[in-house]
């Protein structure tokens, strides 16, 4: 596969999303297709948090790490429901700082930190971290494996790493290529899959959940809300922005269903 947009591209459609994330309507539709309201940037749900908690093993003793953390989900919950600290980590600062003004209304400043980094260059001393979790960021990165190489240093040696992420299967043939790029994410492609380069990258796997049927639905949740609401979009989001993430998402739908793209759940364990 050739990747169409740029790590640039990726990042100012981010910061664009941004933007809005903070409207009643965006949030009426996060609430419907994740069941939460913090302006989330990624396909984890509410019903995926209570499994996401149990294989990190959070508790008000834990220091978590979050990549990609966007405007504050699911890292303000996952502190909010454990009493855990949490260091929110994302490019663009935009997300960030919705995420932070969350906090302080959560009563949660005092656990929460946030910083602007890169996931392949994290500004952190080694072996800091308790828990490492991102959601669905890998698969909007292209360099995958400096990302896992620094979570490797940055989590403690008896910590572990959580993630899901979405990725293409196998054997697609050219036209299901170009609907698997056309609906994103941008850098899903692996050149192995998620176990080995985890295996690659100073990882041991211990957990390996299957997501697709989930994401299945949150994706045709998604494409009905925007088909829904797409007037209103318009006006909020400027029609050119609104109309991109329509055809993105309906492609979205389509190549899930034809069972294209697959979503784990991963938990890690350094070795």
């Amino acid at each position: 596969m050739t990747t169409v947009l740029s790590e640039q591209a990726v990042h100012d459609r981010f910061v664009e999303g941004y933007r809005h994330a903070e409207s009643e309507l965006a949030r009426e539709i996060e609430r419907c297709v994740c069941g939460c309201d913090y302006g989330a940037s990624s396909w984890t749900t509410v019903d995926e948090i209570q499994t996401i908690i149990e294989l990190m093993s959070l508790s008000d003793s834990s220091h978590l790490l979050e990549l990609g953390a966007g405007a504050g989900w699911p890292g303000l919950y996952l502190t909010a429901q454990t009493g855990c600290r949490a260091m929110l980590t994302d490019l663009p600062l935009e997300g960030l700082r919705i995420g932070y003004k969350r906090a302080v209304k959560d009563g949660l400043a005092d656990l929460v930190s946030i910083t602007a980094a890169s996931g392949s260059s994290l500004p952190f001393a080694n072996a800091c971290f308790d828990v490492i979790f991102h959601s669905d960021v890998l698969c909007c990165l292209a360099d995958k494996e400096m990302v896992l190489l620094e979570c490797r240093r940055s989590v403690s040696a008896d910590g572990c790493m959580v993630f899901p992420v979405i990725f293409p299967v196998e054997n697609l043939s050219k036209a299901e290529q170009q609907l698997v790029l056309a609906a994103g994410p941008p850098f899903a492609e692996i050149k192995q899959p998620y176990p080995q380069l985890l295996a690659q990258t100073g990882w041991k796997l211990t957990d390996q959940i299957d997501l697709s049927e989930e994401f299945a639905i949150s994706m045709a949740l998604m494409n009905e809300k925007l088909q829904q609401y797409s007037d209103e979009l318009d006006s909020l989001k400027g029609e050119n922005f609104a109309a991109d993430e329509r055809v993105r998402r309906v492609n979205g739908s389509k190549a899930c269903a034809q069972g294209l793209l697959r979503r784990e759940l991963y938990r890690a364990v350094p070795v």
